[in-house]
């Protein structure tokens, strides 16, 4: 055999060696790029407000079994505020619960834009491998929001278009008069937002941000404007799922957080209070139970970190609609006695409350479904509905994150009499039906509760204590507030209708 190591090339056949070297580089570099997953696409740049369009709507074809693309609402320059539906069939409208990611509230904070793709990604890819991807897509919809202030980041600015930050424009309990109510003022995109919550009713939800590594909770500002813990009535349950964000990401938790140490959570007021905050908003308006997770220490880190903060923050992405809407108490609230023809059970819109907690979280209309975030621990908890008995039961949280289902089934209320009017007119009583009555923001339900007292009187009751006065011939509403009588005023005037029996 020839001593091949003596051989010498001559020029050409140098020439010729390494062209196909190079080529070969190139056909192992194009294989290469094949293989790219689409999470490592998602991750490889920050994309413009009309590349995101497209991507969003070639997602949308390419995962169409599980994805629904929706538009709720344009920002002040006219651009779409897209959000991914995520579920086993999107956009139905079944019994399952809500969970969404908001990205991008500030412009020039747009990690969020960029984690949302990737997660989107990942769910697709992994629908038919990873149990926590076929949990979320059977037991849920998950809402996906790449970029809430699409001009914002188009100009790299903070706030949107109109220099205002969009965290600071939603309604807030200090602001004089105080209300929940959208004022008419507030920016486009915030409009948006509050109408989607409105609408779809969110179990939980998070907002991510940058400046900082930790998990926020509400609330957010407190009556002195001091800095200062303000706790929530569900206080337990936010540093519950704030925690357990922390613990699964990969930094977040660790003593090594120089600003947040210990446990890399915080209650919002006690790190630097703020007002018209969505998370405050989101909670007291419509029962939605929000964290702002800040997921990145510097704004707008360069593209070649996006790959560590997507490992640094998937468990966490995945962890948190589970623990939030699967991990506390779900079930159904039905008539006891089935009131519809062939025997079929009838669900009923009740509210549901936890005794020492006054959140009033609602079963869905025509469902009867409901979910509420809770802690570990063991409950009383509380169904009531219009014209029918409050049923209560104790159940006990578990710790591993699995939840615990109930059913209550309430029955309905006989009539109880009458009441007279001046004159000596019979009237129905307190469990007179009303066709309609709303208000919004009202409770953290997103709306009333009502509960005979006494003949002609209701009580509605909500964060603010409120009693509903009924007069023949009208409504009038009479609020307490820490022990505060507050003025009485007519509010709408309905007849009341007899009771039968």
């Amino acid at each position: 055999m020839p001593d091949l190591s003596q051989i010498v090339l001559r020029p050409h056949a140098q020439c010729r060696t390494l062209i196909v070297a190079i080529a070969l580089i190139l056909l192992v570099e194009g294989a290469l790029a094949l293989q790219i997953s689409p999470v490592q696409r998602a991750l490889a740049q920050y994309l413009t407000n009309e590349e995101l369009s497209t991507y969003l709507q070639d997602y949308q074809r390419r995962c169409r079994d599980i994805a629904k693309l929706h538009v709720i609402g344009t920002s002040v320059q006219g651009r779409q505020l897209l959000a991914l539906e995520l579920a086993a069939s999107p956009g139905s409208t079944n019994a399952l619960p809500h969970f969404r990611y908001v990205g991008n509230l500030h412009g020039n904070e747009p990690t969020g834009r960029v984690l949302t793709l990737a997660l989107a990604e990942y769910i697709c890819e992994a629908r038919g491998e990873d149990p926590q991807v076929a949990q979320i897509l059977a037991g849920m919809h998950l809402w996906l929001m790449p970029s809430a202030n699409p001009d914002g980041f188009d100009q790299r600015t903070r706030e949107n278009i109109n220099n205002v930050d969009l965290n600071r424009d939603f309604p807030d309990r200090f602001s004089k008069p105080p209300s929940l109510m959208p004022t008419g003022s507030e920016q486009a995109e915030v409009r948006a937002l509050m109408d989607w919550s409105r609408r779809i009713g969110f179990t939980a939800s998070a907002a991510m941000h940058e400046g900082a590594l930790v998990a926020n909770y509400p609330m957010d500002g407190t009556p002195d404007r001091s800095t200062q813990y303000a706790a929530s009535p569900d206080d337990g349950t936010f540093r519950h799922l704030a925690t357990k964000y922390a613990q699964a990401h990969t930094r977040m938790a660790l003593p090594t957080n120089k600003e947040f140490p210990n446990g890399g959570i915080t209650n919002g007021a006690a790190w630097y209070p703020i007002y018209g905050s969505m998370q405050d908003w989101v909670y007291l308006a419509t029962g939605c139970f929000e964290l702002t997770l800040e997921v990145s220490e510097s704004k707008w880190p360069p593209v070649a970190s996006l790959g560590a903060l997507w490992k640094e923050n998937k468990a966490s992405l995945l962890g948190l609609p589970l623990l939030a809407v699967l991990g506390g108490v779900r079930g159904v609230v039905k008539a006891s006695n089935p009131l519809r023809q062939g025997g079929i059970d009838t669900p009923l819109r009740a509210n549901i409350t936890v005794a020492g907690i006054e959140t009033v979280v609602q079963s869905r209309e025509g469902t009867g479904v409901f979910a509420r975030p809770l802690a570990p621990g063991t409950y009383e908890l509380q169904a009531r509905a219009h014209g029918y008995t409050t049923a209560t039961q104790q159940t006990t949280v578990p710790d591993d994150g699995t939840g615990v289902e109930v059913l209550f089934e309430l029955k309905r209320v006989a009539s109880s009499g009458r009441a007279r009017r001046a004159g000596g007119e019979e009237a129905a009583d307190g469990a007179a039906a009303l066709d309609s009555v709303a208000a919004w923001g009202v409770n953290p339900g997103g709306a009333l509760r009502l509960e005979p007292l006494r003949r002609n009187v209701l009580l509605v009751s909500s964060g603010i204590v409120l009693l509903l006065v009924v007069w023949f011939g009208g409504w009038r509403l009479a609020a307490t507030r820490r022990g505060r009588s507050l003025q009485p005023r007519t509010v709408i005037s309905i007849p009341l209708s007899r009771v039968a029996g």
